[in-house]
């Protein structure tokens, strides 16, 4: 997570929810440290990096003080990146509903408002320059523009294989796998490739 202590904000990083691209951002302002501590499991030993996805908080963050603030992503789109990052990651041709079936259940990939409960706010990842500015999460200097044309897209997935449309069956089970993503980011029920 990324802690600025002068303003008493947090900013959690969950898997595949623009976590790499905040840290990346937010890593040229010292006024934001790095809070690395425990993770969601996963089902193999993780990477040393991962930890960054960490969802515990240090008892003086859960203070009614501090703003939690929790980057939430459209969960079709979340488990799509998912899938193609596991593909990626292991080097196999896993089916998508082989993987829906089976690694999509591991805590680390299972719905953020779930994970990270103690958020107070939340950051649309589909807006997320517009949240970052009505939230007033960076400074605005003279190169304001550059700040916002600059927000890097880290992480993404280099696989081409392009997903173009979930089936019904698989819609319901993200679906209800998700539901208090969807309902807590008031996303569609129906699936809308971007």
């Amino acid at each position: 997570m990324l802690i600025n202590r002068k303003r008493k904000f947090v900013i959690f990083m969950p898997f595949k929810n623009y976590s790499n691209s905040l840290l990346e951002f937010f890593s040229k302002w010292s006024c934001y440290t790095r809070y690395v501590g425990d993770s969601p499991h996963y089902s193999w030993e993780p990477p040393l990096f991962t930890n960054a996805h960490t969802c515990s908080c240090p008892d003086l963050i859960m203070s009614n003080q501090w703003t939690r603030f929790l980057p939430l992503r459209n969960p079709y789109d979340r488990v799509i990146s998912q899938w193609k990052w596991h593909m990626q990651m292991e080097k196999t041709e896993t089916s998508f509903d082989d993987w829906l079936m089976t690694q999509s259940k591991q805590a680390v990939c299972m719905p953020v408002t779930k994970v990270y409960p103690h958020h107070t706010d939340i950051l649309k990842c589909e807006n997320i320059i517009e949240e970052l500015m009505n939230n007033e999460l960076f400074y605005f200097g003279p190169n304001r523009k550059k700040q916002i044309q600059s927000f890097p897209h880290a992480n993404k997935s280099k696989m081409k294989k392009s997903f173009v449309e979930l089936t019904q069956r698989q819609q319901e089970i993200i679906y209800y796998y998700h539901y208090e993503d969807f309902i807590t980011g008031e996303y569609s029920k129906t699936y809308n490739p971007s």
